[in-house]
């Protein structure tokens, strides 16, 4: 369902959603699963020889990269306001990710 769909049809599972990272309303996907799904991606990432490596996903999808990388608690993607094509710059030092707000050099 899309967010207007399920907005119409059931806004207290709408409102639910956006406060309760397990939280599925319509069946959908709740915060706490699509980072338990970024994160293998993350970890292959991290093992890449790759120098930079270009993703493009819809916002949900990186306030998930971005809990997941920074290992912050799920309910933390409330709190991180993501645009459209929007540039999200992460790195990977051998050990842990960070977080460069900002254009990449």
């Amino acid at each position: 369902m899309t967010l207007d769909e399920v907005a119409a049809t059931d806004p207290e599972a709408l409102s639910l959603w956006t406060r309760d990272p397990e939280a599925r309303p319509g069946g959908g996907t709740s915060l706490t699963d699509l980072c338990a799904t970024v994160r293998p991606w993350l970890d292959q990432m991290a093992a890449s020889s790759a120098d930079r490596v270009v993703a493009l996903a819809a916002p949900p999808v990186l306030r998930g990269v971005i809990v997941s990388a920074l290992d912050l608690p799920p309910i933390a993607g409330f709190r991180l306001d993501i645009h459209p094509l929007a540039p999200i710059h992460l790195v990977h030092d051998g050990q842990r990710w960070t977080w460069r707000p900002g254009n990449p050099d």
